[in-house]
Order: structure tokens, then sequence, then C-alpha cells
């Protein structure tokens, strides 16, 4: 984690308020926070950061006015220990006088946002922000079985059929992220770089095949192999947006900027939007 950067965040207090505060330069327990990825949604009243609400969000919002899903996210950072939280749509100005300017600048931020959490809290079965991710399991079902390994990603596969499988900031965020709880339909799922996955049928873990992993998500310092430092743009994962949806088709480069970042740093390639200039003109034809 890189301790010189910490975003504006969101306490987890135990209070009835939620406040906003600016921990720019935060103390050592400031800087652990958590981060969240949701489906916002279409609902145009969903709570946001504006010129309007940001005097109540500093004061403190009582928690009820914040969408369902924020509110389970706090709630489990709170219980895990995690005092802060960082969401997007209260954290970034999304309207109002220099929203436009603050959103530029944020964007650019998200390696650092996602990679300096101490844990990503997926909402990963919800379809807005209204909805929740706390749903009902059905125990009796959530006992280990024995079974055959295919050459499949089976987690990988269910993922990408849940709502929030199929948001391009989403796959950015679940790339960046070092750990990442998702909380599915049937139950939680844990992903951790260097660590098998593992859910609550299997809290130990299990590993996937390595054939397969990279189609789905790959931990921040394995995108690339050490030591590699061509030119050109493989087949790697950053491509795999193209694939998924965006609210705003205006964010297809940013909502991949933060991965393209991390490669640059790893390979030493350098990012022209959305190209590698090792291979511009490849990439051009």
């Amino acid at each position: 984690m890189d301790p010189k950067h910490c975003p504006t965040l969101i306490e987890t207090a135990t209070h009835a308020h939620r406040r906003q505060i600016n921990s720019r330069v935060p103390t050592r327990k400031e800087y652990h926070y958590a981060t969240v990825s949701y489906c916002w949604g279409t609902d145009p009243d969903v709570l946001k950061l504006s010129d309007t609400t940001a005097g109540e969000l500093r004061a403190g919002m009582p928690i009820h006015r914040f969408p369902l899903s924020l509110r389970q996210a706090i709630k489990t950072a709170r219980r895990l220990g995690i005092s802060y939280i960082w969401i997007d749509s209260v954290c970034i100005f999304q309207a109002g006088p220099g929203s436009a300017e603050d959103w530029q600048e944020q964007a650019g931020q998200m390696k650092r946002v996602y990679t300096n959490a101490v844990l990503n809290i997926g909402a990963s079965c919800s379809k807005s922000a209204k909805d929740g991710f706390f749903v009902h399991r059905e125990t009796r079902l959530l006992e280990p079985m024995v079974y055959h390994m295919l050459d499949f990603d089976a987690f990988g596969y269910q993922f990408s059929t849940w709502p929030a499988g199929s948001r391009a900031w989403i796959f950015q965020e679940r790339q960046l992220a070092t750990r990442m709880l998702h909380f599915g339909p049937q139950q939680m799922h844990w992903e951790c770089n260097g660590r098998p996955h593992a859910n609550e049928v299997y809290p130990g873990g299990y590993r996937r095949p390595e054939k397969w992993a990279s189609d789905f998500r790959v931990a921040p310092f394995s995108i690339v192999s050490e030591g590699d430092t061509g030119s050109g743009t493989g087949t790697g994962d950053p491509y795999l947006c193209v694939a998924r949806t965006l609210t705003d088709p205006d964010d297809k480069l940013p909502a991949l900027s933060g991965m393209a970042r991390h490669f640059q740093s790893k390979t030493g390639w350098t990012y022209l939007a959305g190209l590698w200039k090792g291979s511009l003109t490849h990439d051009l034809c």
C-alpha cells in the first residue's frame, strides 16, 4: 500500500450518521479502508455527492439516506473492523460546479484507490444500489462435496452471469483489488492475491485451473511475468473490458485506465489512449 495516497473516505462508525471526511494526510489508523464494487442501477435519485449534498455528507448524513447496498457495505466493513470505506458515488463529485473536473481527476486515481484498499466488497449479485446484497441462503446446500476438477473456471463463469460481472468499471476494480469479498446469490466468495479461491463450501480454498484464471481475474502482480519488458499488446485482460457494459460509452478508456497504468508499470511499455506504442502500427490496422 502507498502511505502517500488516501482518498476521501466515509466513516463506518456505529453511530447513526456517516461522515464524509477528507483524509489526504491520514493517520495510520485512518489509512486502512475498504472499497465497494456495485451496480448503480437506473434510479436517478440514488445518493450522489454534489454541491447540494456535500455539506450534509461532511456534517453527518443519516445512514438511512444511503441506498441499501451501500448501507450493507458500510456494515460489512464495520463488522470486519475496517473504520473507513470509499464509495465512488459519494466520494467523487457527480453533479454541480467543478464535478466534471473532479471526476476527471479521480477517474485517473482508480489504480491507487483499489490497490491501496485492504478489501474490496463486491455487491456482485445486485442489479442496483437500492437492491442490497445480503440474501437468504439455503445452508443445507453449503456442504462440501467431492468433485472432479474440470479444465474450467467455475467461479469465473458464475461471476460473469451476475449483474456485476457485466460491468466494465467493476471488471477493472476486481482486477486491481488485492482482496475481494463477493456477496453472491447463494454464498460468499473470496479472492486474494497468491491464495486459492475460497467460498463458504470450501473455506480453506481450492485452486482453479491456471489455464482459465487469466480469463476472469488476474492478481495485479501477475498481469505479466516478472522481467517481461517486451513490446506489444499480447492478449491481456484489459481488452476484455470492451465486452462489458458502460452507462456512458465515453467511459471506455477511463474504465481501463487503472489497469493500463498497472500493466505499464510492470512492463515498461508506453500506453497511448487504449493502444501500446510498441505495437501501434499493428493495432491501427
